[in-house]
């Protein structure tokens, strides 16, 4: 109590003692008129006094009534603050005492303490729930099992379910990694067979419709010049999604924090968000730290149906995906260089000059790398192989003329002539099954040009082999030819009538060319067996593989 307030008190004491002294008197002089005796007076008197001790005293108890609850209340505070500072692994905090200060003040400031811890509770739940909500997704995204754990908000805990977090967005990362690259195989693929990106990729599942990676592309630019170097891309994607999750809240009294660079708190935080966002947990003063409440808003990740499927399933189908797309790639460029074949034979054949503006362009179609798997590429081919097989009767034509020529090349060469009904056959053959229609239809509407390929190529073998068996040919043909001379020479000169009959003198002109050709003989025998010799030396072991080739091929 201060020296005014103690002056002001006995100013206060002194008036009120003149006043029960001038009271006593007056009481005297009432007592005397009443003619009470002196040990009446004195009862009175002692009565009064009672009275009014008894005020005081009854004044006394209550006000220490209300300092006994008061000081209750406080203990009741202290105990609900420790209940929070191990609820939130802060319990190591130790509050100050009473000291020197007033009960009151006392009260004030440990229920200051616990609104400051009451909050800070509130907003670790919050946090709690936030990084739970964001895991949930996490999990449901990925196609994985969350484990059920009790609620657990203990700054350790809190770490450990930050750390959980951000591994849960890391992976998610890496497989949105490995989700594009499936998605840039798929969309190279559909660009080369002229299918639809968007289409395919929905087949897959349909949140991957309209999924663009443009976007990625500009943050990993971003985040290699504001990150330090040797990370990963997908850590580097991990720790700015939660920078987005932590950026999104919407308390703008609040700001981030900035703790020693040597405490648990922020060495986790520098790991998980980079050195510009701070995570501190209560201190001695929970009233001066605000950064948990930077969490306590919703969550800014986008919910399941917005974000990509990442559960193995879906990366099943992209590779079934990928796989018949690549298979289909396959089948048509297959059908596009049969396609290509036929028509040369057909234009060479029919006579195309090969500076034919439709010529060319589908010659370029059918030989680009970028369009010859289109749908359009495959049927221009198609258009132009039916109309060249339209002339029906002129290709049937061609065919057989070119059979008859190949028949009439092995007679002269003495070389088997192969069997040509299973390849005519071919023109009366059902189109092929394919999984591409217009794959079957390409190889289908080509087997006029195909028949009439093959044909064109065993002519050209024949040819070889005969320009090859040419000398030795030639040779058994004059031996054969001076044979057939001789021996009509030998009948002719058994034969008495021989000079009679009007033709005498052409069958003698005859028999002395016959004659000159019998005495050839040795020679050209001769000339057989070097031939043969020859041809075996340069020749021999190759026209006889060919020759089994080509009959094993028929």
């Amino acid at each position: 109590m201060s020296s005014c307030t103690k002056e002001l008190l006995q100013q206060h004491f002194n008036k009120y003692a003149e006043s029960v002294s001038a009271c006593s008197l007056q009481l005297i002089d009432i007592y005397n008129d009443l003619r009470f005796t002196e040990e009446e007076q004195l009862s009175e008197f002692l009565s009064i006094t009672s009275e009014a001790l008894s005020i005081w005293n009854r004044s006394v108890v209550a006000f220490e009534e209300k300092r006994v609850a008061l000081q209750e209340k406080v203990d009741e505070i202290l105990a609900q603050i420790h209940v929070l500072k191990v609820e939130l692994g802060e319990d190591y905090v130790v509050e100050e005492g009473r000291g020197d200060s007033t009960l009151m003040a006392y009260h004030d400031r440990v229920y200051s303490q616990l609104r400051a811890w009451e909050d800070r509770k509130s907003n670790r739940l919050q946090l709690y729930r936030t990084i739970k909500k964001r895991m949930k997704l996490l999990y449901q995204q990925m196609g994985l099992e969350e484990e059920p754990s009790p609620t657990d908000i203990k700054s350790e805990s809190m770490e450990t379910l930050q750390q959980d977090c951000f591994k849960l967005q890391l992976l998610r990362e890496e497989k949105l990694m490995a989700l594009e690259d499936k998605l840039t195989q798929m969309r190279r693929l559909c660009d080369d067979v002229g299918e639809d990106y968007r289409d395919a990729a929905a087949s897959v599942h349909h949140s991957l419709r309209n999924l663009c990676f443009r976007e990625r592309c500009v943050e990993d630019m971003v985040s290699l010049a504001n990150h330090p170097t040797g990370l990963t891309p997908a850590t580097i994607r991990a720790q700015m999604a939660l920078e987005k999750l932590t950026n999104s809240l919407t308390n703008p009294s609040l700001t981030p924090s900035s703790p020693s660079s040597s405490s648990p708190s922020a060495l986790l935080s520098d790991k998980l968000f980079g050195p510009s966002i701070a995570i501190t947990f209560p201190s001695e003063n929970p009233s001066s730290s605000s950064s948990e409440t930077r969490f306590a808003s919703s969550s800014s990740s986008s919910s399941p149906s917005s974000d990509p499927d990442l559960t193995q399933e879906t990366f099943r189908m992209a590779g079934v995906r990928i796989q018949e797309l690549a298979a289909l790639k396959a089948e048509r460029e297959s059908a596009a260089a049969e396609l290509l074949a036929s028509l040369k034979d057909l234009w060479a054949t029919l006579g195309v000059p090969p500076l034919s503006s439709d010529r060319k362009r589908i010659e370029v179609e059918l030989t680009t790398p970028h369009t010859r798997c289109k749908t359009h590429a495959l049927e221009q081919g198609l258009g132009e192989l039916a109309r060249l097989e339209g002339r029906s009767d002129a290709a049937l034509k061609i065919v057989s003329t070119r059979a008859s020529e190949l028949a009439a090349a092995c007679a002269l060469t003495h070389i088997p002539t192969p069997d040509l009904d299973p390849l005519l056959a071919e023109l009366q053959a059902p189109p092929p099954k394919t999984r591409d229609t217009l794959s079957g239809a390409a190889k289908h509407q080509g087997r006029v040009a195909s028949v009439l390929s093959h044909l064109v190529s065993k002519l050209g073998q024949i040819a070889a082999l005969a320009k090859r068996r040419a000398p030795v040919i030639n040779a058994i043909e004059e031996l054969r030819e001076a044979l057939v001379e001789s021996a009509w020479l030998r009948g002719f000169e058994a034969d008495e009538g021989r000079y009679r009959g009007r033709d005498a003198n052409r069958r003698i002109q005859r028999s002395i060319r016959a004659a000159k050709l019998r005495e050839k003989i040795p020679a050209l025998q001769g000339a057989v067996r070097t031939a043969l010799a020859t041809w075996m030396l340069e020749y021999g072991k190759d026209d006889e593989n060919n020759n089994n080739n080509n009959n094993n091929n028929n």
